[in-house]
Formats: C-alpha cells, structure tokens, sequence
C-alpha cells in the first residue's frame, strides 16, 4: 500500500496527510521520497525540521513539544541539526568479527570521507528521528550527485544519515559546514517509544494508557 506521510504544516489546523507515489518498503528509497518531497515544500510552508518515524513508534507529545522548545531552534538558527537515538555502525563489525576497527573507513565511505579524522560511523536509528531542513536539503543533492556506492548499504537509516553528513564535507556543497550538531536521544529524554507492534500483546495497552495520560494533562492545562 502507498505510505501515508503525516505531517502539521505552519498556518494550518490538524494534521496533513500526505499520500506518497510510492510502495511500502524498507531499503528501496521510502525515506529518500520523504525527505525530497519535504525538501520541494519546506520553504513555502516555513518549515524548520522534517522528522521520520515508524508506523509502530508511538510519540509523547508533551515529551515532544517541551524538547522542541529546549533543543531544536526555529531559522535561521537550525542549521545541521540531527536528532535520535545514534548509534556506531562500527557495531556491525562487533557483530561481524567480533571487534572494533575504529581506525579504518568503510569502503563505501572511503572515496568522500577518508580525509576526515576521526572516521566517521554514526547514524539515526528508524524509530524516530529529526533533520534540519539544511540536511534535508543536502541529502536530495547528495542523491543526485554523489555516486550510490559512496553509502547505500541497504540500510535506510544508515544511508539517509550518511548522505545528510556528506553534504556537510564536501566543500562547494551549499551545505558544507565540516560538522553537525548530534543531539543524542538517550532512554532518559526519549519523546517516542519504539516498537509498539500491533502483534504484541501489550500493543493496545500501551496506546490506550498513552491516551488517558494525555487527557489528564489537556484537562489539567485546560482547568
């Protein structure tokens, strides 16, 4: 079925969805047609951040809006800005080989990265997470000019990170800074949960005590 992108766009009420022209799909470019699409409508409609979640991430609004007010400042103050749960793909060789090779780049990294030290390995778990609308930006330029093989991995997540960072590296790029700002989602200040699955027993348990917490605090704020 066609994936339905939600978002709350500056000067209207409610929720806006839209439908995308493309497929369900894990690795083939869903998050990349997201992320394009954001990127034709962010300036017109004022928009400062694009975020992705998954269909089974359920999102604490209270939690959400208070870190927005804290952490992620509207333009033209949101400038390389990555928000989520990070995590160091040099995990993968752990897993692979049983140790770390902090020293050495990835191939597919190595033609646009490997001047950089330390080497570079971190990016955004799929739950939950928030770009800029620069990195957004970036990332659509660094799809249409940065050779594939520099950081598909078949790994969405990882590729959609990647791209965003080397639109910062590369001098010429209209988003070359040679840095992010990482804000590092820990399970102390987390405003999502991740997964709630509808084939987990628990799935409506947690939705529904989610709902009831929330009315209490429009109630409260209301009274």
């Amino acid at each position: 079925m066609p994936v339905l992108a939600s978002s709350i766009r500056k000067g209207l009420t409610g929720d806006d969805v839209t439908h995308l022209n493309i497929r369900e799909n894990m690795n083939e470019g869903k998050s990349q047609t997201w992320f394009y699409y954001a990127s034709t409508i962010a300036d017109e409609l004022g928009i400062d951040y694009v975020g992705k979640i998954d269909l089974d991430t359920m999102l604490y609004l209270d939690k959400f809006f208070g870190f927005k007010e804290m952490h992620l400042p509207p333009a033209p103050y949101n400038n390389h800005i990555l928000v989520g749960q990070l995590v160091d793909k040099d995990v993968w060789n752990v897993q692979n080989y049983g140790k770390r090779f902090v020293t050495d780049f990835w191939e597919k990294e190595k033609l646009v990265l490997e001047h950089l030290q330390p080497s570079y390995h971190i990016y955004a778990q799929g739950g939950c997470y928030i770009l800029s609308t620069d990195l957004v930006k970036g990332i659509v330029r660094v799809a249409n000019t940065v050779p594939k093989e520099n950081y598909f991995e078949q790994h969405e997540d990882h590729d959609v990170t990647t791209m965003a960072f080397i639109s910062t590296v590369i001098e010429g790029d209209a988003n070359y800074a040679a840095t992010m700002s990482l804000k590092q989602m820990t399970t102390l200040s987390l405003f999502w949960k991740h997964p709630v699955k509808r084939q987990r027993r628990s799935w409506s348990v947690v939705w529904r005590n989610e709902k009831k917490r929330m009315e209490r605090i429009v109630q409260t704020m209301v009274s």
